[in-house]
């Protein structure tokens, strides 16, 4: 058995275009080669990147994602479909099934697995756990800085995401939903 403290270890948000926005705090890596999932030998199970205690948030599911860099390789792809000559319920079917399958189950089984790995698996494992892993979590997406002429399509995408979350899970699992961008995180 481990330490929880073993896995604490500075945030890294993973955005290679913003290396130079550095997160001043620490938290607990769940995904990674030394993070707790692999630690925990559930490689696969799709996880959150970290698990934080925010000093006025509480118990959060941290994932850090370029939700917009790929809505817009989902779109790319999509636009290939253009070529070729579809009825438009089979078209609209296979747009919208690849959609939801790239980001909103994604983030949905990332959610899901985390609050097992969290529950289930890690104390059978790890040692030294704070109370408040107890609690129910809130679940924090942390995307990209948005561009300024983006705002109004990235705003709609995000109510979009965190809606198709939040009618995915079951409520017990979690306490809210939040997509906030990177400058929002450093901020809160």
């Amino acid at each position: 058995m481990r330490c929880i403290s073993t896995f604490l270890e500075a945030i890294d948000h993973e955005m290679p275009n913003y290396t130079h926005i550095v997160i001043n705090r620490e938290s607990y890596k769940v995904d990674g080669n030394s993070g707790i999932k692999v630690y925990c030998s559930e490689r696969e199970l799709k996880s959150v990147d970290y698990f934080d205690l925010h000093p006025s948030k509480g118990f959060l599911y941290l994932e850090f994602s370029d939700l917009i860099a790929q809505d817009e390789q989902i779109k790319e792809k999509l636009k290939q479909l253009d070529e070729i000559q579809l009825p438009k319920e089979i078209d609209r079917e296979i747009r919208k099934q690849f959609y939801n399958k790239k980001i909103h189950q994604e983030l949905v089984q990332k959610l899901k697995d985390s609050v097992y790995l969290n529950s289930m698996i890690m104390p059978k494992h790890i040692v030294n756990i704070p109370k408040i892993f107890e609690t129910i979590g809130h679940y924090v997406i942390v995307i990209a800085p948005i561009e300024e002429s983006k705002r109004a399509d990235v705003a709609r995408c995000i109510d979009r995401w965190r809606d198709a979350i939040r009618t995915s899970m079951p409520k017990d699992m979690y306490d809210s939903v939040s997509i906030i961008t990177l400058d929002q995180f450093l901020a809160a």
